[in-house]
């Protein structure tokens, strides 16, 4: 009888404990979906334009959201005034901000940032949006910044610091590599205050794919008028490599990273999941350090891995 109670606590060990398995395996596998994406964003960048770019990386979740809606009968659902479930429009109002300020400008800023500091600079420094959500939050919704929030705030400026001296200690990307930290600081700024029209949104009622089939190309319009008015249309003639690459990055990030975190999330706690995802700059400036020789030192990954404790903190702190 006791070797059968033995085995039989064995065997309910594993049972309780092969889920929780599956769910960090389903993170991890979000962490590199994210730092793939940011190689193929480095591959787009080499040739193409950051403007173009953007709208090849979002077609591909544009083109799953048309699909899903037209199959799904949203828009008639949700779009249509004599329909029970209008959303009116509160409901998709901030959708159409959402795509000029996250995507024509956060996600342009921080192509921009990664082009003149590469992905070690650039990948890091833009996880900021943690850091602004508890700001926005402070004056929009009257949350206190607390003592945590202040905490991991200064740990994460202190992350950046070193991460800037690592990098002067070798051959930077391009001469102007310092401008991608505030680059990259102001892209998590529009990324920040994308998601929370993203939130109001979704708050108010609006189905995601729905939100995602506004958002996209009024992104892609604020572009094209910009692109107009600085004379700027013959962007368009970007390569194909360069277009397929963008198109990957969207694939990699908006499908099957995402994707995965959200199976994590259905097997693992949230603050779990969290962790291994934020593993992900580190993660991503090693590839580029390996695929494209971007320099890369003790101190800047002690950079980066201070810029995602400080991020925890202030993370830890919401949940």
């Amino acid at each position: 009888m006791k070797g059968v109670t033995a085995v039989s606590a064995k065997t309910e060990n594993v049972v309780t404990t092969q889920p929780a398995i599956r769910g960090e395996l389903w993170a991890a596998g979000a962490a590199l979906g994210f730092t793939l994406s940011n190689m193929f964003d480095k591959l787009g960048l080499a040739q193409g334009n950051p403007y173009v770019g953007l709208i090849a990386k979002d077609m591909p979740l544009w083109i799953i959201a048309i699909v899903t809606c037209l199959s799904q009968g949203l828009f008639r659902q949700q779009l249509s005034a004599d329909s029970p479930e209008y959303v009116g429009k509160q409901g998709w109002l901030p959708f159409v901000w959402s795509g000029p300020i996250m995507d024509a400008f956060g996600t342009v800023m921080f192509y921009v940032a990664m082009s003149l500091g590469g992905v070690v600079i650039a990948v890091p420094v833009v996880q900021s949006q943690v850091l602004w959500a508890a700001i926005i939050a402070h004056f929009m919704l009257g949350e206190r910044f607390d003592r945590r929030t202040a905490i991991g705030s200064l740990v994460f400026v202190a992350g950046l610091v070193l991460l800037s001296l690592g990098q002067m200690q070798g051959a930077p990307v391009s001469s102007q590599w310092a401008m991608a930290i505030p680059l990259a600081l102001i892209a998590g700024l529009g990324w920040s205050l994308g998601t929370v029209l993203w939130r109001k949104g979704l708050v108010n009622g609006t189905n995601k794919w729905v939100g995602m089939s506004i958002h996209y190309p009024m992104a892609w319009l604020a572009v094209i008028v910009y692109l107009m008015i600085t004379g700027q249309m013959s962007a368009f003639n970007m390569p194909m490599k360069s277009a397929a690459a963008f198109a990957g990055s969207g694939v990699f990030s908006g499908v099957i990273a995402v994707t995965m975190f959200m199976n994590a999330l259905n097997v693992i706690p949230v603050a779990k999941a969290n962790i291994i995802k934020s593993s992900y700059p580190v993660l991503a400036a090693v590839f580029a350090w390996i695929l494209f020789k971007e320099y890369l030192n003790v101190v800047m990954i002690v950079g980066i891995i201070i810029t995602i404790v400080g991020l925890g903190i202030i993370t830890r702190k919401s949940e």
